[in-house]
């Protein structure tokens, strides 16, 4: 028996969702430094490169290696879960070295 088909709400419903968990994700890592100087040098914006670089090798959580956009729905939250904590890690560290966050 195969899959029922998604309804174009359903559908869009799930897109929005993806699309909000891939925009955390890009949210964190750039707090984290994984940006780079626009190309006019007025402000600092996402290293797309290095993010889906670290994105495929971030292991367990993502076993095929895909890309940022290439991932399901259950990856993306995987990702995400894993990268948030990676960041609480981080912030961790650096309020315990006394510094304002």
């Amino acid at each position: 028996m195969s899959k029922p088909k998604m309804t174009p709400e359903q559908l869009a419903e799930m897109n929005a969702r993806r699309k909000k968990m891939r925009a955390k994700v890009i949210h964190y890592l750039c707090l984290m430094g994984y940006t780079k100087p626009s190309k006019d040098n007025t402000k600092m914006v996402p290293d797309y490169v290095r993010i889906n670089a670290f994105i495929q090798e971030i292991g367990s959580r993502n076993p095929k290696g895909k890309i940022l956009n290439y991932l399901y729905e259950n990856e993306l939250q995987d990702v995400l879960v894993q990268v948030e904590a990676m960041y609480r890690k981080e912030l961790g560290r650096f309020n315990k070295a006394g510094h304002d966050a």
